[in-house]
């Protein structure tokens, strides 16, 4: 069985970008449902970095500045976003994948519930790597965020549909030296508040922007910081 260990909390915002000159850096987000993802924008935007927001839509378009839509079941969809975003030279350094992060539903059937898992999840970063491998790019870290995904302190609901992502986690950088691949399993708690999203948000960007990209697999749980 996986077993884990407590690590020290990463610095507030701490990174390489603390440095005045740095240059800054192209981050693309493929956004959820539950409003994490404009807690990070607004961070990332107060630290200098440029963003990209990618929702869950019917089809590839541009919805506004810096913001796209693609759909997770088209592979041609992925296509037609990094080829738009390259081409504006809009290369990315740090991809932040939300698309797993989920609130539990009612559903007809487990059948349905599996399959909308595999399309968000491991089937959009099959394609996701595919697109970015056609179109070349520099060296990129992907982190791909969970919730109810592993069990750390023995109290979470697990939602066994997720664990496919971490088959793309750890192929993906086999197959593309120049990516890095991160899993990062976070709480969504009942009471999901400003606030509760601001500290999950505070704790991705420190993850996004860590200097050291070593430890894989990441959890939070009630503030602290767990390596497997």
């Amino acid at each position: 069985l996986p077993t884990w260990k407590q690590s020290v909390p990463l610095g507030c915002l701490e990174s390489e970008g603390d440095d005045e000159t740095a240059e800054s850096q192209d981050y693309w987000i493929f956004a959820d449902e539950l409003g994490l993802c404009p807690e990070v924008v607004k961070l990332l935007h107060d630290l200098g970095e440029r963003v990209v927001i990618v929702s869950s839509g019917e089809q590839f378009r541009r919805v506004g500045e810096d913001a796209y839509e693609i759909n997770p079941r088209q592979r041609q969809s992925y296509d037609d976003l990094i080829r738009e975003l390259m081409a504006s030279g809009r290369k990315p350094r740090r991809i932040l994948h939300l698309w797993s992060v989920t609130v539990e539903q009612q559903c007809d059937s487990r059948e349905s519930t599996f399959e909308e898992a595999q399309w968000r999840g491991y089937y959009s970063l099959l394609y996701l790597a595919q697109a970015l491998a056609a179109c070349g790019g520099g060296a990129m870290q992907i982190c791909v965020v969970t919730n109810n995904l592993h069990a750390v302190v023995g109290t979470e609901t697990i939602r066994p549909e997720k664990a496919t992502v971490l088959g793309p986690c750890r192929v993906i950088p086999q197959e593309y030296s120049n990516v890095v691949c991160r899993n990062i399993d976070i709480e969504v708690p009942e009471r999901w508040t400003t606030q509760a999203r601001t500290g999950v948000a505070a704790q991705l960007v420190a993850e996004l922007k860590a200097t050291d990209s070593a430890a894989k697999v990441i959890a939070y749980r009630g503030g602290r910081r767990w390596l497997q």
